[in-house]
């Protein structure tokens, strides 16, 4: 794992939760520091976790506001939002299958490639903020994006009524330039203008091979 991606509170926070197991069963570190920590490719901050067994929300609040190191923003059904250690801090329910081996980093355990791809191709297509194409890139350097697409019909389902969607996100990218205003921190130098074209090229062959355009 890639520690230097991580700030100070954040790996703090980590190694804080593991300890403590504060945290559910079958709680999960996804998002874009699990994917940082695996790639190395740029620093992150937020504590993105996910369960794949449904919890009690007010038990996992006590534990967490028992730290003295968790605020809590919002509390809903099977969701929990918050600062920790001063870091974002987030727990959902996550119904969907795991597709692959998570790994323990101080008890904690960091979602698979696998899944992180599934799910980062669904962050694209839902919202495509500038680091949301980026980590999808640096993704594209470790498996195909053809691969990943196959990956998020595993976790996901429903594949063939979300391709237009999926080629239109990885070929759109106005919301990432005007409405995405957090700095990205790269450990490993990344052109944006790169990032767009292998995007665009992407987008042109999975066309071909679908059928769409």
């Amino acid at each position: 794992m890639f520690t230097d991606t991580l700030s100070p509170d954040t790996f703090r926070g980590i190694k804080f939760l593991g300890q403590e197991k504060c945290l559910p069963d079958a709680s999960y570190l996804a998002g874009g520091t699990a994917i940082a920590l695996r790639l190395g490719h740029r620093q992150s901050i937020d504590l993105d976790f996910f369960t794949t067994k449904k919890f009690n929300e007010q038990i996992v609040e006590r534990r967490l506001e028992r730290t003295g190191k968790f605020v809590k923003d919002q509390l809903d059904w099977q969701t929990i939002m918050g600062e920790f250690y001063g870091v974002k801090f987030s727990l959902f329910y996550y119904s969907y299958k795991i597709l692959d081996k998570a790994d323990d980093f101080f008890g904690i355990k960091i979602a698979g490639l696998k899944d992180l791809a599934a799910m980062k191709l669904h962050a694209v297509e839902d919202r495509g903020t500038k680091r949301d194409f980026v980590d999808l890139f640096w993704l594209c350097r470790h498996i195909d994006l053809e691969d990943i697409c196959r990956l998020y019909e595993q976790k996901y389902g429903k594949f063939e009524e979300r391709k237009y969607i999926i080629y239109k996100a990885i070929n759109y990218f106005e919301d990432a330039e005007k409405k995405d205003k957090r700095e990205l921190k790269m450990l490993e130098p990344v052109d944006w203008q790169e990032v767009k074209r292998f995007f665009q090229g992407e987008a042109k062959n999975l066309a071909k091979q679908w059928g769409i355009g």
